[in-house]
């Protein structure tokens, strides 16, 4: 079988819709094909019927609003929007813009001509079906024809490749509401069909285990058929987006949207983060801080290719872009921006990378998507841009007050802004040093830390050694101790190798034990080798610890063994202490693990042996 459109959208979720409705209410002919059997994604397959951050704008304002009509009508009050009108709107606004949807269509292949993309080959209950198009706009969510067509991409956190925690989300009936439990069920390959059907074995699991206790009496009404993923493949676009775009504010000329969330990663390991979320999260106590930017077009073409858009959460993004940049209302937003984009294309006969980019802002002012004016505040009175422009860093002296709120529960943004301001903050830092003592020198090593600066380290290393537990008043906020050992890391100072490595086998949780490992990874090679030697055994020591793991707690309240991690990230120090033969027993077990995440983790590590 055989069809030709003008725009082919692949993928009918989130992003998928709004791209369809933008690309036809333009006057193009679209076709949407969907492998599942209705449309909406995250917010009607995966029970997520509520927006968390994000920004509103464009169609979404339509939908949400037709939603809340028909969703009056099918009664269950339930928080957020009612899951099966946002479905029947969502069909209804597609047939209305004349959109022809094709159900349990699987994308397996695609055509190229030279570098362009000009169709997609799926499998159906009918047989094979070739569609050619125009344009198409990838909003399958893991950029499945990106990588079909050979983009390049990217997969989870550098330390092991794993992704963000998934959901599988009961809807419930509580006192005549209807209500749903989003928790996290553990980890996911989102690309390995093996994976994802162990994860929808295990989130059942979890539900039979814990809907008792977090809902009595809640009658469950269904389990969400999809899996909520909230991370997976990153297309490597012409420009990738990064978390210090998102938290200064930036702006480009080619914006085609704005974003804003914050850095929403929902990990509990944060020693596995890269250092920068591990700085801004742990030691600045930022997580929950809003963050938004403008991003560019760019972001939404595929490096090399043609005839192809990104629609959906592989937008080009660093990997700590992506934690913020996911959400239901942006999305919607990044499918709106890619049928226009698409839309475009097609009407003036150039490849979506070459279309008027004036042109195209003003399509989007048109249809909400973009202010009238770049910069201010949104129809919401939400700030355009992030929680620290980046006017505040470059313009902006470090004032006194920022000195003063070193010690505090607020040191937090001070720190960050004596940080970006970069040389002009050592003097007063170090002037203040002199005379400071407890927790306001150690905030000031922290700042100087940051620097790069090493005047702070007897105050950094007194913290660690006497296990300073204060805690920042800051959501996912890490003890004292931890905070000036990631600091120290920083610095490559292994002053307290020794001390943490005994504590290892001794008081410390499984999030805890992942700092040390990670710090001793970074500084302990350099010791002598008697003293490497002292390590390599309290390491080993710490492996066969009764229950090693098992004391780790996803988001959401599911005990989740965490045991894996520790002893891949082990089996990286062996490597460097000079343990080759136990760190590649340790990796042996791994690289056959029948959890795709684990078996991702474990090549990853080995390739840094």
């Amino acid at each position: 079988m055989r069809l030709e459109t003008e725009v082919l959208v692949v993928g009918g979720g989130t992003g998928g819709v709004t791209a369809a409705l933008s690309a036809a209410r333009r006057g193009v002919q679209v076709v949407v094909a969907e492998r599942d059997g209705a449309l909406g994604g995250v917010a009607t397959r995966a029970g997520i019927h509520i927006y968390y951050h994000g920004r509103a704008a464009g169609i979404q304002r339509e939908i949400d609003a037709r939603t809340r009509e028909l969703g009056k009508k099918l009664g269950g009050k339930p928080p957020g929007f009612h899951p099966e009108a946002r479905r029947l709107v969502t069909a209804r606004m597609l047939h209305e813009a004349g959109v022809r949807i094709l159900f349990h269509a699987t994308a397996v292949a695609v055509f190229m001509e030279g570098n362009r993309v000009r169709g997609v080959m799926f499998e159906t209950p009918d047989g094979t079906l070739e569609i050619e198009a125009r344009v198409t706009v990838d909003a399958t969510g893991d950029g499945d024809i990106c990588v079909l067509a050979g983009a390049e991409y990217t997969f989870g956190r550098d330390w092991d490749g794993v992704a963000n925690n998934y959901s599988l989300v009961p809807r419930l009936l509580h006192e005549g509401r209807i209500t749903l439990w989003n928790f996290d069920g553990g980890w996911v390959d989102s690309t390995s069909v093996h994976d994802v059907s162990r994860a929808c074995l295990e989130g059942r699991r979890h539900l039979r285990e814990r809907l008792g206790e977090h809902f009595s009496p809640a009658t469950l009404i269904a389990v969400a058929p999809q899996l909520g993923v909230r991370e997976g493949r990153l297309i490597r676009g012409e420009y990738v987006l990064t978390l210090e775009d998102q938290v200064l504010g930036r702006r480009f000329p080619d914006a085609a949207m704005r974003c804003r969330a914050h850095f929403d990663t929902h990990a509990q390991d944060f020693a596995n983060e890269n250092l920068w979320a591990q700085v801004w999260t742990c030691v600045l106590g930022m997580w929950s801080e809003p963050v938004g930017c403008e991003v560019p077009y760019r972001c939404f073409i595929p490096r090399g290719i043609d005839g192809l858009l990104i629609g959906c959460r592989a937008l080009s993004q660093t990997r700590d872009s992506s934690q913020a940049l996911r959400m239901q209302r942006d999305i919607l937003q990044v499918g709106e921006v890619a049928g226009t984009a698409a839309a475009l294309s097609v009407l003036t006969a150039v490849e979506p990378r070459h279309v008027d980019i004036r042109k195209l802002q003003a399509w989007l002012r048109e249809q909400g998507v973009l202010e009238a004016e770049s910069g201010g505040e949104n129809a919401e009175g939400e700030q355009a841009a992030g929680a620290i422009t980046e006017r505040d860093v470059n313009e902006t002296v470090p004032p006194d007050g920022w000195l003063d709120l070193l010690g505090t529960d607020d040191e937090g943004r001070a720190i960050w802004h004596l940080w970006q301001a970069g040389e002009r903050s050592v003097e007063p830092l170090l002037s203040a040093l002199r005379s400071a003592s407890g927790d306001r020198a150690v905030g000031i090593a922290l700042a100087l830390a940051l620097l790069r600066r090493r005047e702070g380290v007897p105050h950094l290393a007194h913290a660690v050694r006497r296990h300073d537990t204060r805690v920042l008043k800051s959501e996912r906020a890490t003890p004292n101790w931890i905070r000036c050992l990631i600091a120290l890391r920083l610095l490559g100072d292994a002053c307290v190798a020794l001390e943490v490595a005994e504590r290892l086998v001794r008081d410390v949780n499984s999030a805890e034990a992942l700092f040390i490992l990670h710090y001793l990874i970074d500084t302990a090679p350099a010791l002598p080798a008697d003293q490497r030697d002292e390590i390599a055994t309290r390491v080993e020591r710490f492996l066969h610890k009764p229950g090693l793991g098992e004391d780790y707690t996803l988001w959401g309240g599911v005990k989740a063994s965490i045991r894996w991690s520790l002893e891949l990230t082990a089996a990286a120090l062996f490597a460097r202490l000079g343990r080759l033969d136990a760190a590649r027993h340790i990796l042996a077990g791994y690289k056959s693990d029948a959890r795709g995440f684990a078996r991702r983790a474990a090549r990853i590590v080995e390739a840094r042996l």
